[in-house]
């Protein structure tokens, strides 16, 4: 019999609390709304994300291919979450580009290729790659485009190339 009264205390309790706040929230609301519009608060977001936008974007130097061999080309990206390594792997993975073709370079890395991971430690880059990268045209020179590319950063790291766990 106590149990009863104790859960339909807290019942009664909880009720209480979400009538309550309910009652703070269409009381305060208008103010609030009041407040945002003549301070534009909302105008003021809306500059902030669209300044944020136009800076996320940079070049980056990535390895390509042309008929005279490995060429050094430039690729806008997007800047992320992450560090210039990883935009610049992901710059090379997402193909060269209009631009870049128009200059007749082209990419030996299959473009379903997608970055898992790169880790860098003790001088050596471990890029981590979905199996699309073995479908590539031609894995040799696939495995340069990648070397030489973290290579115009870190000239003195050596890279390892993982798929499915295992060191290609």
């Amino acid at each position: 019999m106590k149990e009863g009264k104790n859960i339909r205390n807290t019942l009664v309790w909880i009720l209480a609390y979400i009538i309550f706040t309910i009652a703070l929230f269409f009381y305060f609301r208008p103010s609030i709304a009041t407040n945002m519009n003549e301070y534009a608060y909302l105008d003021a977001l809306n500059e902030y994300r669209r300044v944020l936008l136009e800076e996320k974007k940079t070049e980056l130097d990535i390895v390509l291919y042309s008929i005279d061999g490995p060429t050094v080309a430039r690729k806008e990206c997007e800047i992320g979450f992450t560090d210039e390594d990883h935009l610049r792997l992901e710059a090379l993975l997402d193909g060269p580009g209009n631009e870049n073709i128009e200059n007749g370079l082209i990419s030996y890395i299959s473009p379903k290729t997608r970055l898992i991971g790169l880790t860098i430690r003790d001088g050596i880059a471990y890029v981590q790659l979905s199996k699309d990268f073995l479908s590539s045209k031609d894995i040799d020179n696939a495995k340069k485009q990648i070397e030489e590319t973290l290579s115009l950063a870190h000239p003195e790291l050596r890279v390892g190339i993982i798929i499915d766990d295992e060191l290609i």
